[in-house]
C-alpha cells in the first residue's frame, strides 16, 4: 500500500503487518495522490510542486520525472494495460504520457477550471475528467478527441469512474450528490443523502452498487437500479465479499461506518 500527504514524501507499507517498507522522497512540496501500475510494479505519485514522478515499487528508485504541467498536479491514474499514464492539474489540461519512456503524447484542453479527477474505462480507450467548471469530459484516448461535456452538477466535479462494464459514469460533486451517466452524455440518475460535499465515488466489481464518500464524515452505499441507500449492516455487506468497500474503508479510517 502507497499513501501520500502534506510532507512531501511518499511512504510505501506492508498490508498484512502495518510495517512501512520505505520512503520515496523527492518531490518538493505536498503529494496529492498516488496510483500503482495495473502489474504493481510502478507507482505514480502527482504533487504540488508540478511534477509526477514514477517509482520502482521493489527498490524504490526513482525511474524519472515527468514535467509539463503549469501547475500543481491532482491526480495520475494508469491505463488498464499500464501502457499509459494520465494526470490532471490545477492549470485546467489532462496530460497523457507513455510509460516506457514519459514521453508527453497529448495536453487535453477543454476545461476551464481545476481537474481533479480522472479515469480510464476499462478498454482504456476512453478517458474521463472531472473539474471544478462543474463538467465532465470524455475524451478519446487515442487521438485526444473530445465525445462529449456532460453538465449537471451545480458545484465543483473532483471524481468521476467508469463501471465495471464500460457503459455508464458515476460523479462525485460539491454539491452533495453523485450522479450516473449513459456515455452518449445524458444524466440517467441523481443520488442525493449526503449533508456536504461528496468526494469519491466507486463502483462495485459486479457494477450493482456504488459507494460514496463525503467530507460528513459518512460512506453510503447505493443500489444503482433503483437509487435505493443500502440499509445494510456494514459488517454483513463485508462478510458479502465487498472487497472494494472493505478497502476503501480500511484506506479511510475516519469515516464512518455508515451506509
Amino acid at each position: 500500500m502507497a499513501t501520500s500527504g502534506g510532507d512531501s514524501w511518499v511512504k510505501l507499507w506492508r498490508v498484512s503487518d502495518g510495517y512501512m517498507i520505505k520512503t520515496l522522497l523527492g518531490h518538493d512540496h505536498e503529494v496529492n495522490n498516488v496510483s500503482f501500475s495495473p502489474k504493481g510494479d510502478i507507482l505514480a505519485s502527482a504533487s504540488a510542486d508540478a511534477t509526477i514522478k514514477l517509482w520502482r515499487v521493489k527498490d524504490g528508485k526513482l525511474i524519472r520525472t515527468l514535467k509539463g504541467h503549469n501547475g500543481e498536479v491532482f491526480r495520475v491514474a494508469f491505463s488498464p494495460n499500464g501502457d499509459i499514464l494520465a494526470s490532471a492539474g490545477r492549470d485546467n489540461t489532462v496530460k497523457i504520457w507513455r510509460v516506457s519512456d514519459g514521453k508527453l503524447l497529448r495536453t487535453l484542453t477543454g476545461h476551464t477550471n481545476a481537474v481533479g479527477g480522472i479515469s480510464f474505462n476499462p478498454k482504456g480507450d476512453i478517458l474521463a475528467s472531472a473539474s471544478s467548471d462543474k463538467t465532465i469530459k470524455l475524451w478519446r484516448v487515442r487521438d485526444g478527441k473530445l465525445l462529449q461535456t456532460l453538465q449537471g452538477h451545480t458545484e465543483a466535479v473532483w471524481a468521476v469512474t467508469f463501471s465495471p462494464d464500460g457503459n455508464m459514469i458515476a460523479s462525485a460533486s460539491d454539491d452533495s450528490t453523485v450522479k450516473l451517466w449513459s456515455l452518449n452524455g445524458i444524466e440517467m440518475k441523481t443520488f442525493s443523502g449526503h449533508s456536504e460535499a461528496v468526494s469519491d465515488v466507486s463502483f462495485s466489481p459486479d457494477g450493482k452498487m456504488i459507494a460514496s464518500s463525503s467530507r460528513d464524515g459518512t460512506v453510503k452505499v447505493w443500489r444503482v437500479d433503483s437509487k435505493e441507500l443500502q440499509t445494510t449492516d456494514l459488517d454483513h455487506l463485508l462478510i458479502r465479499s465487498c472487497r472494494w468497500l472493505h478497502d476503501y474503508l480500511k484506506n479511510n479510517p475516519k469515516l464512518s461506518n455508515q451506509c
